[in-house]
């Protein structure tokens, strides 16, 4: 009597979508092909899986590659609702032009006195510019910007040094409107996309079928098609498994140093390297 084939258990729960959508398409690519088929396609009838079993999952794993949300910003990644973080630079930049013009209001100096008491009523908006929201800000700084284009303001901004920086302040500003545009599309692009979440819940469904039906096949009908397959995925399972555990391995040991820094306990020594003997050549 022959012994009964299982296919190994794996957790694929804890792979990233890179791994998932690779360990699965590999699953489907060692299915045998027919010799009978053209172009060796795969014939899953010889390990017993239904067609239309066969169909779904190649459809499902194709969805989750090249139709999902994942196509829209990678892998781990997650598009939300919230703009782009503050520009540190632009608040920089808004801060010293006030401050400028601020100052030099109050200086005994009647030039730069008459151009910083002839800019503060344009600049004003920026006294409490870090407070708002930076969607606020962007628009706030087009206005100022604007009404500094007068021609009055011409002489006063440049004995003051501010044109530069007006300069780069409008091109920052730009550029950020330019990410808040990008992260709209974006939005709008994944609305469109199915959540992948919800696509690898369908593949396990899948795939716990699949994996099902192919054991249970080959105890009932034994072939060696049958057997090398589970042999080959049993294979691909316990790779799998090896690279989660050397993850879980470095990720211990990542946290275990963090914890020695965090409390000033001295960090263990490298493992020494195994010296290597190089072999001399023949010639």
């Amino acid at each position: 009597m022959e012994r009964f084939l299982k296919i190994k258990e794996l957790d694929i729960a804890r792979l990233n979508n890179y791994e998932y959508i690779s360990f699965m398409s590999r699953v489907i690519a060692f299915i045998p092909p027919s010799q009978s088929r053209h172009n060796g396609e795969h014939n899953p009838a010889l390990i017993g899986v239904p067609q239309e079993l066969y169909e779904r999952f190649v459809k499902e794993v194709d969805h989750l590659q090249y139709d999902s949300d994942l196509t829209v910003m990678g892998d781990e990644i997650r598009v939300t609702t919230e703009v782009p973080v503050r520009d540190d630079r632009i608040d920089k930049l808004v801060c010293y032009i006030w401050t400028r013009v601020v100052t030099v209001a109050k200086l005994s100096l009647e030039k730069e006195r008459k151009a910083g008491l002839a800019l503060m009523p344009v600049i004003t908006p920026f006294a409490d510019f870090s407070q708002k929201p930076m969607s606020e800000g962007v628009a706030i700084i087009d206005k100022v910007l604007k009404n500094l284009e007068v021609e009055i303001y011409a002489p006063h901004l440049a004995l003051l040094g501010l044109n530069g920086y007006l300069a780069e302040l409008k091109k920052g500003n730009e550029a950020y409107k330019a990410k808040v545009l990008q992260r709209q599309r974006e939005i709008s692009l994944l609305k469109q996309k199915e959540s992948s979440v919800l696509i690898r819940k369908r593949i396990d469904e899948i795939y716990g079928d699949f994996t099902l039906i192919t054991q249970s096949y080959n105890a009932i009908k034994p072939s060696e098609v049958s057997r090398k397959y589970i042999f080959i995925l049993n294979e691909l399972v316990t790779q799998m498994g090896a690279l989660l555990k050397r993850r879980d391995t470095l990720r211990r040991k990542k946290e275990e140093r963090l914890r020695a820094i965090a409390n000033g306990e001295p960090l263990p020594p490298p493992k020494p390297r195994k010296k290597t003997r190089r072999r001399r050549r023949r010639y």
